[in-house]
């Protein structure tokens, strides 16, 4: 019997997670024996012990949230837009909790897209694909550039328009490229999204990994835009929280209302202990979260300034997120082959550019326990490039 045949064609022919399948070939070259040196696009930290005993005490609590989450978080989330990226919402009206950023990706594609609507997403660029080919929709890519530095070219955003443009998910900084927008292009989509009628999705899950001295702009904080945006914003990288998935969804009321309605019959409503963490992670002292930002940037330059010695790879030193985009075009392998091969056979563990829209370049995480294990992650990319060489 041919069960497949029940499947829905989009169900059977969407991809799995990128990142989930490079974690089942680290977790088999670990079973075959192999030292998978230990690098995470979140931080490598617990939270704060004012995190930890806040979900003790919640655990011991008879309660359930609300289906948009518990007021003091909402709040909370207004309160941090507010104060750190300059933009105001309604905490009762224009803010839902999800699980994760990944569950509030999904609703808003649920809720918003029909069959044949297109999404713009930039290549290289997170995985969207997944996400909107569930909904029904079709992605539509928009070409960035290494020798431009990832960055954007509003002349190909405008060029990649259609009549069936409904939407443009931004990630900011960029995944995988670690491109920052400027206020400049980000001025630059608002305009096209007025122009064009379109919305906006900026996935602002890495706002506070910038590093240099660069200050992380939100869209929503630009004047007369606020009406076409949908910020999404996660836990998991802001506050060193990956296990317990809180994120959320900040939209404009009309949108929110039906975001609020696809996420109950999605997930009901999220975790009770796990918002209470939340809202202590964002309520209490900011000490151990300022640290982080610093950490992931002498990560960063550890695992730069050993794989700039490497010939046969280059890359833009990340100005933003967790990641950095090798281009390994000059190794003579795919990318896929390239990861395999650095993974089963040195212990590094990466994506391949395929999943990014960027054959030749691999994903590359570089956050760690500490700069000197990102060093050695570098360390043994360069003998295995060496190896090939010979």
């Amino acid at each position: 019997m041919n069960l497949e045949q029940y499947l829905a064609t989009r169900a059977r022919d969407v991809p799995r997670v990128a990142s989930r399948e490079s974690g089942e070939w680290s977790a088999a070259a670990r079973a075959r024996g192999r030292d998978v040196i230990e690098l995470s696009g979140a931080p490598l930290t617990l939270p704060g012990e004012n995190v930890i005993e806040a979900a003790a005490q919640a655990a011991r609590d008879y309660c359930k949230a609300p289906s948009r989450g518990l007021p003091e978080l909402r709040e909370a989330i207004a309160a941090k837009v507010a104060r750190e990226q300059n933009f105001v919402c309604d905490p009762d009206t224009e803010v839902l909790v999800t699980a994760g950023a990944m569950e509030g990706l999904n609703v808003l594609a649920t809720a918003l897209l029909d069959p044949g609507d297109e999404v713009l997403v930039t290549a290289p660029g997170f995985f969207y694909h997944g996400i909107v080919e569930l909904a029904g929709g079709t992605c539509v890519y928009v070409p960035t550039r290494q020798e431009d530095e990832f960055g954007y070219d509003l002349g190909e955003f405008d060029r990649a328009i259609t009549p069936r443009t409904k939407l443009l998910m931004l990630a900011n900084p960029n995944n995988p490229t670690g491109h920052v927008a400027t206020r400049q292009e980000l001025a630059g989509l608002a305009e096209l999204a007025e122009r064009h009628d379109f919305l906006i999705v900026s996935d602002d899950s890495y706002e506070r990994m910038v590093y240099d001295g660069r200050d992380h702009i939100s869209l929503a904080s630009l004047d007369g835009i606020t009406h076409r945006v949908i910020t999404v914003q996660s836990f998991t990288k802001s506050y060193a929280m990956p296990g317990w998935r809180v994120g959320y969804v900040i939209a404009p009321q009309p949108l929110l209302d039906t975001f609020v309605k696809v996420h109950e019959w999605i997930l009901l409503n999220c975790g009770y202990v796990e918002q209470k963490a939340a809202s202590e992670a964002m309520n209490g002292p900011q000490d151990w979260v300022d640290a982080i930002r610093a950490h992931l940037e002498s990560c960063r330059n550890a695992m730069c300034d050993g794989l700039s010695s490497i010939d046969e790879l280059s890359f833009i030193r990340p100005k933003g997120g967790p990641f950095v985009c090798v281009n390994v075009s000059r190794c003579g392998m795919s990318s896929r082959e390239f990861a395999r091969y650095i993974l089963d056979e040195y212990g590094v563990r990466s994506e391949p550019g395929e999943n990014f829209e960027a054959p030749g370049y691999i994903r590359l995480a570089f956050g760690a326990k500490d700069p000197a294990t990102s060093s050695r992650a570098a360390s043994q990319i360069r003998s295995a490039v060496e190896a090939l060489r010979k």
